[in-house]
């Protein structure tokens, strides 16, 4: 069966991703409304008034285009009440010179963190959850990447076209993250 492997590298259980689907896969992220929240003092400097609690992810996965030919299981995971997704982008982070740890904001999935200078070069860390510890203090700024486990829900209701004569459809899923990045 490893012949019909689908051709994302999204993962989410709760879709049953197939060959046939997600071909032609697209991941709109942003963050939800009051994610970033700013205002003047009386003398014009700008302040945060954020909440953390709203520093959370508007996700939207849909495909479309020739390859499609199927649709994962929309329906079921519109029902739940939160499924996990592994999205195929990646989350950014820093690592200034001097530090040698850095909190992610989300749970990593396994293998997908990568720490590296701005010449695009490894750098040797451990990882142990969200935390990631470099082997020696960063000697420049570093980039972290990883992909991270996102817990969503269906924010509105799915979007799905069947076109017959071509055999194709195209889907739509806005979701967004359930809870906050430490619940």
């Amino acid at each position: 069966m490893s012949q019909y492997a689908p051709f994302t590298p999204f993962i989410c259980v709760d879709l049953a991703i197939g060959w046939q689907s997600c071909t032609d896969l697209t991941i709109e992220r942003s963050y939800i409304e009051g994610a970033v929240v700013k205002d003047r003092t009386w003398n014009g400097k700008a302040v945060t008034m954020s909440d953390p609690a709203f520093d959370l992810m508007s996700v939207v996965i849909k495909a479309s285009g020739p390859g499609e030919l199927r649709p994962p299981a929309l329906d079921h995971v519109q029902r739940l009440p939160s499924f996990q997704a592994v999205p195929s982008f990646l989350i950014p982070d820093i690592l200034y010179p001097g530090e040698t740890m850095r909190t992610l904001s989300r749970d990593p999935h396994p293998g997908s963190i990568r720490v590296l200078t701005l010449g695009f070069e490894d750098v040797p860390y451990t990882v142990d959850g969200r935390v990631v510890t470099l082997l020696a203090p960063a000697p420049t700024v570093l980039r972290v990447y990883y992909r991270p486990i996102l817990e969503l829900t269906v924010w509105e209701p799915l979007k799905e076209t069947t076109v017959e004569g071509a055999a194709e459809v195209s889907w739509e899923l806005p979701c967004q993250e359930v809870g906050g990045p430490d619940e």
